[in-house]
């Protein structure tokens, strides 16, 4: 019989998650995993904002560069088998409960 559990996490670059992809990649074989992943709004404003200084300029590459990283890490987890859900922390209980709901209408538990 299969669990599911659900890890609430948030990482900042692939290196820092690499421990934890190694041991989603061995919880996978047996188990349903769901990382709850924290978006981080203001990363994603800060990348988008419209630059008006060399400082912004930096800024916002330094946050496209994160997000980048972010969703290389979220694409690895998913390629291992892994269900991610990126919400806003404003969001995250109603759309865990609602993922948990769709998963055992599945019936993969």
């Amino acid at each position: 019989r299969r669990s599911l559990i659900i890890l609430f996490t948030e990482f900042t670059d692939a290196t820092s998650a690499d421990l934890m992809i190694r041991a989603a990649g061995r919880l996978v074989r047996k188990h349903r995993l769901l990382f709850v992943v924290l978006r981080d709004e203001e990363v994603e404003r800060e990348e988008r904002r419209r630059p008006e200084s060399a400082a912004d300029v930096t800024r916002a590459n330094v946050a496209a560069a994160m997000l980048r990283d972010r969703q290389l890490v979220i694409a690895r987890l998913q390629r291992l088998g892994a269900d991610v859900l990126e919400v806003p922390a404003d969001a995250m209980g109603a759309a865990v409960v609602e993922t948990y709901l769709d998963i055992k209408r599945q019936g993969s538990l």
